[in-house]
């Protein structure tokens, strides 16, 4: 029975703890620097992030309503920040955030409002798409272009074949024939 108390009493000291500690961590304030020294490089960084998991979104998936009603709420910089790791896996810098703050926060608040975050996420992934696909038109342009010039390249090659075996089956029948008629000339002239 003591043993029994004991560990009880080891369980609920854990309990305490860990109740204290996961206390003391969500009343933690956010640590989330948004830094305001970004430039371009970091902007494309981030963009090239975005429009990764943006491209592939995909609005009629089961979790969609999930995911956005994750970003239903107003956002701050951690918010948003966390949200885009949690919900999509997207993992941005400091100088990154910054960015994208000043993307995605359409009026200057401070605060990312879901329909901003929304409407540039989905014309990002939108703007992605398209750009894949005239990349993957004109590459199939381009290979159409090769492969009919290799088409005609062979057509001109097996042409000029056929007229030179042509022209020698000519040239050898005019060669018999001359051959033929100086013989008959020869032999009748020996008669």
């Amino acid at each position: 029975a003591r043993e029994r108390e004991a560990t009880e009493q080891r369980l609920a000291e854990s309990k305490k703890r860990l109740e204290a500690h996961a206390l003391a961590r969500f009343n933690q304030a956010p640590s989330t620097v948004v830094r305001a020294d970004w430039d371009e490089k970091d902007r494309q960084s981030a963009l090239a992030k975005i429009a990764k998991s943006a491209a592939h979104f995909d609005p009629r998936s089961a979790l969609t309503p999930i995911i956005v009603r994750s970003f239903s709420a107003r956002l701050d910089p951690h918010g948003l920040l966390e949200q885009l790791k949690r919900s999509l896996g997207v993992k941005l810098t400091e100088r990154e955030l910054g960015a994208m703050m000043e993307l995605f926060d359409g009026d200057g608040n401070g605060f990312v409002e879901g329909s901003e975050f929304w409407i540039q996420f989905l014309k990002i992934g939108k703007e992605t798409r398209d750009a894949a696909e005239a990349a993957n038109l004109a590459a199939e342009r381009r290979r159409k272009t090769v492969v009919r010039a290799f088409c005609e390249d062979r057509r001109r090659a097996m042409v000029a074949k056929a007229k030179a075996a042509a022209e020698a089956e000519r040239s050898a029948a005019r060669g018999g024939v001359a051959s033929a008629r100086a013989a008959m000339s020869g032999g009748a002239a020996h008669d």
